[in-house]
């Protein structure tokens, strides 16, 4: 049975989140938020309570998990192509980060109130969505990744996209990127399609029958099907009730789907551990 490792300290797992930040992210929200500051507060937001959960005081961090992020814009006809690492304190090529370090590199803003609020990741959306390259990126880091940590609970990527890939099709370069592995199963690929316009969101499919084009059937194949602990915290923890074959998957989300889904990719695998 895959998905059984416990994670601690000494054997962590790995978040990767991997963001669209092409021009059309600056489309904006009802809220008048643009839906790279949206993704970009809510990054933060994630990464300021998983810290708080793993905070044993006096600033020890307990470090069950190793973080990154990867952003993906441009195209190479232009020019302009940049797939980067999104933690911008970090070097080009120190992908995955231990949550200590993490807590520790984390700069203060304020609000409109004055009250403050820790920032680690920035948005800057233009050009294309250079999706392809993005997933390449993704294996790369994961493979070298999951050769170093051979025993662990193995990775999980969370793409946040509002478009179509513009270098070409995706989906076969997804299925690689689940074929990255540890002992103890392959790497969970959960897809998370958000816009600018309010409409009814489709959370976690079992099928692709409701969905409405061929662009969320594509990232519906994309996604991979949720493990068992993962539909257990779902239903324990978020009274959500999930099929067997759900898959990791929400299209049009909401602001209350971005969170929840958050909550799933970055809580279900150390529950119970």
């Amino acid at each position: 049975m895959f998905y059984k490792a416990q994670i601690t300290r000494e054997n962590p797992t790995a978040i990767l989140f991997l963001i669209d930040l092409s021009s059309s992210m600056n489309d904006k929200m009802p809220s008048g938020e643009s839906l790279a500051e949206f993704v970009a507060k809510t990054l933060n937001e994630t990464l300021e309570e998983v810290i708080a959960s793993y905070n044993k005081g006096n600033e020890v961090i307990w470090d069950y998990f190793q973080i990154g992020v990867i952003t993906y814009r441009g195209s190479k006809e232009a020019g302009d192509l940049k797939v980067e690492n999104g933690f911008q304190w970090a070097s080009a090529t120190e992908y995955m980060n231990p949550l200590s370090k993490i807590h520790g590199k984390k700069k203060m803003q304020r609000d409109k109130e004055g009250i403050e609020y820790p920032v680690w990741f920035e948005p800057v959306a233009s050009g294309g969505t250079p999706m392809c390259q993005g997933i390449t990126t993704a294996t790369e880091v994961l493979t070298l990744w999951c050769a170093a940590h051979k025993k662990n609970f193995p990775p999980t990527v969370i793409h946040i996209t509002d478009g179509a890939s513009t270098d070409g099709p995706p989906e076969s370069l997804a299925e690689e990127l689940k074929k990255v592995h540890t002992d103890d199963g392959p790497v969970l690929l959960f897809n998370l399609h958000v816009c600018a316009q309010q409409a009814a969101p489709i959370r976690y499919p079992s099928t692709d029958s409701d969905l409405p084009n061929d662009y969320s059937k594509l990232l519906f194949r994309m996604s991979s099907v949720f493990p068992n602990t993962f539909i257990k915290y779902a239903l324990d923890q978020l009274s959500m009730s999930l099929d067997n074959d759900a898959r990791g998957f929400v299209y049009n989300a909401s602001a209350a789907d971005i969170h929840n889904f958050f909550d799933v990719g970055t809580k279900a695998s150390a529950q119970d551990r």
